[in-house]
Order: structure tokens, then sequence, then C-alpha cells
């Protein structure tokens, strides 16, 4: 039985010891993007946000919205990724979410106040900013080189805004389809597992409903308003494979 459990032991040891001498050069030899991998990152967005209001009363009966160019927005953002990939021989497949806290925002203001409805407050000010933003996506890429990856993503994201107009704030959300693409390389001379993405997104917000801006109530059965728009950030950051 003792030399049972000692034959055991040595097994388990020879394992132990094979697996931390070759973990680090399985480690090293992670391509970028591949496994598990965490991010963080640092860029710039802007957009354009378009409003429509649909009136339905016996004085106005129509939808006013902006056909071309809107409202933009831009700000400076910050976030991070977290995903895991696949080396398929040149090819990439891999998965990733991600989440930003944002600064971009629109700021209006008008000599002379605004009445959205008759129960609600004069509006001389409004501010629109984007609190966050947060989605999933999948990836297909292309290896370069063994330290260079190429992917492109589609996925969803989903923003919150905080409409402010001095005397009231809503948040509205505002989401849809997102794609992108980026350029991953090793940075092999600090660590083969650490690598610097240069990443470009675009979102596609589909449409919102805005209510209760201002103390009034602006979706109701006469008028509704929608907000709809898109949003492109470019981002640097750093990625490391685990």
């Amino acid at each position: 039985m003792i030399k049972k459990n000692f034959k055991l032991m040595l097994v388990v040891g020879v394992m132990f010891a094979s697996v931390s001498m070759m973990s680090p050069v399985a480690h090293a030899d992670l391509a970028p993007g591949e496994g598990a991998y965490l991010g963080g990152f640092v860029g710039y967005s802007s957009g354009l946000l378009q409003p429509e209001i649909t009136t339905k009363s016996l004085q106005i009966n129509g939808t006013f919205k902006a056909k071309d160019g809107g409202l933009g927005l831009g700000g400076i953002e910050g976030g991070g990724w977290l995903g895991y990939g696949y080396s398929l021989g040149d090819v990439y497949l891999g998965f990733e979410i991600e989440g930003a806290g944002a600064g971009a925002e629109i700021d209006l203001t008008s000599d002379t106040a605004i009445n959205i409805s008759a129960s609600a407050s004069s509006i001389t000010t409004m501010k629109a900013s984007r609190n966050w933003q947060a989605g999933g996506a999948f990836r297909l890429g292309y290896y370069i080189n063994k330290d260079s990856l190429f992917a492109l993503k589609g996925g969803i994201s989903v923003s919150e805004f905080a409409v402010d107009t001095g005397s009231n704030t809503e948040d509205v959300y505002a989401g849809g389809p997102q794609v992108g693409a980026s350029l991953t390389s090793r940075l092999s001379g600090i660590d083969p597992n650490l690598s610097l993405r240069l990443d470009f997104t675009y979102t596609d917000y589909l449409e919102a409903e805005v209510g209760g801006i201002g103390g009034g109530k602006i979706n109701n059965r006469h008028t509704t308003l929608k907000v709809s728009g898109s949003d492109t950030a470019a981002r640097l950051g750093l990625t490391y494979s685990f």
C-alpha cells in the first residue's frame, strides 16, 4: 500500500513538474487575442442624434424629423474589453464584451424660453450626455503574422443618455447593432502576452422614445418624441492574454 501511494505521489509530482516547466512556454506562445484576454482603452467618440416628433391634433398633424444631419455629440471615453479567442492557423475566431464610461455630450441653449407642453416648465437650456455604453460582439480575424492580428467584429450595444433641462433630468436608453475593426500587435519586447490594440467601432442607436422632458408629458396620445442616431469611436488600448 505504501509502495502504491509512493508511486502515485511520484507520478503526480512528475506531472506537476512537467506542467510547471511547460506553462511558461505555452503562456509565451499565445498569439494576440488567443485564449482569455483582458484590456483597457481610451478613445474619442463622435456621432449624430436625430430627433423625430409626431403630432396628431386639431391644430397640427404630421411628422417632423431630421432626414439629413442632426445634433452632433462628441467626447473622450474610457473602458475595457474582456474576451476569449481561438487561433485556427491564420484564422481567428473570438467573442468579447466591452464597456465604456463616455463623456460624449450635446449642449444646447436658447435666448427664448421654450414651453414643450402646458404643464411643463420653460426650457432655456438642454444637455444630453452619454453616461455609459456596453455591448457584446463576435470577432473574425486573420493573422498578418505571428505578432499581428486584424479582426472584424459584429454585435449589439446599449447606451444610457442623461437628458438635463435644468429643472429635470431623465435617463434615455438607446441600442442597436455594432460593427468594428481592430489591429492588435504583440509587444514582445515587454511581455509576449501584452498587445497594443487600435480599434474602430460604429454603433447604430436605432430608435428610443423620450417622455417627461421638462416635467411635461410629450409621449401622450397626441405627441410622441423619438431619438435615433449613430456613433463612431476610435480607441487605443492594451490587452493581456492568459
